[in-house]
């Protein structure tokens, strides 16, 4: 069985780290267009955008984009849902 592909927007606290690689392959999202590959979730502070550039990057494979933080403004909604 494969393991899962996270791809995170930045580094997390280590406790989040450790509980996330426990589970999954976790990748730092960088310009390496090869970070997004196979991934199933993208997962984003609300500091970071999550915008059409970096959302049309997405791997057909992609099926969550999770933020850590409140709201959702740093995501656009419409190309998400397209």
């Amino acid at each position: 069985m494969s393991v899962p592909v996270i791809v995170l927007s930045r580094e997390l606290p280590p406790a989040m780290m450790q509980m996330l690689q426990s589970v999954a392959e976790v990748r730092i999202n960088d310009a390496n267009e090869k970070v997004l590959d196979n991934a199933l979730i993208y997962c984003s502070t609300a500091l970071d955008p999550v915008d059409a550039e970096l959302i049309n990057r997405f791997p057909h494979s992609m099926g969550l984009i999770a933020n850590i933080g409140v709201g959702i403004d740093n995501i656009d909604l419409d190309t998400a849902r397209s």
